[in-house]
């Protein structure tokens, strides 16, 4: 089978998205997505493993589309990093793809191999990303007795996601403004961080 080019897994992937957004993740099958853009549904899990593959494929194209967090690789220190991961946070909030984000998470137990490796893979570069900008803006200063710099990457990682299933489960009048910046003014306080 020859290789699917660019423009027919663009083709595919905007065909996956509207597809997964009009009938959820259950009820689109590879087939439909084939016939909405016009390529062999069989070619489909040649190039991204099955169709929990596929929708991680859309998931990462539209995070794609915000790369405000980092600066050449990092996240800029001190407070100036602690908005700019919040921005990354609020970024999905009323995000009308959002939805994808939790089809991605009912969906892992059938993301093949390589792309769950990809999802840790990418899960371990945050946090790293995380740990760094922390310990770089303490610059030796310590932190509060039990707390760590990888903790507090878990934190900020852990907070998100909760805070986005607690949106997914009660709808979109759960607030998530006032609980992200009180997060984020509480994480600043910890870190004695100053605007």
């Amino acid at each position: 089978m020859t290789e699917i080019g660019e423009e027919s897994r663009q083709r595919i992937l905007d065909a996956a998205e509207e597809l997964f957004l009009e009938r959820g993740y259950d009820k689109t099958t590879l087939s439909t997505i084939g016939e909405r853009c016009g390529i062999s549904y069989g070619s489909i899990p040649w190039h991204f493993g099955n169709k929990a593959g596929l929708l991680y494929a859309v998931v990462t194209r539209i995070a794609k589309d915000y790369s405000g967090v980092m600066i050449d690789g990092a996240i800029p220190l001190g407070m100036e990093g602690l908005e700019r991961i919040l921005e990354g946070q609020r970024f999905w909030d009323n995000h009308p793809k959002e939805e994808l984000w939790h089809m991605l998470e009912l969906a892992y137990e059938e993301v093949p191999r390589e792309t769950l490796d990809q999802i840790k893979d990418a899960d371990s570069t945050w946090h790293q990303s995380l740990v760094t900008w922390v310990d770089r803006t303490m610059d030796g200063q310590p932190l509060p007795d039990g707390v760590t710099a990888s903790g507090i990457a878990r934190m900020i990682t852990s907070f998100n996601r909760g805070l986005r299933i607690s949106r997914h489960l009660g709808g979109p009048g759960i607030d998530v403004v006032e609980p992200r910046e009180s997060f984020f003014r509480a994480l600043a306080l910890l870190m004695r961080l100053t605007s």
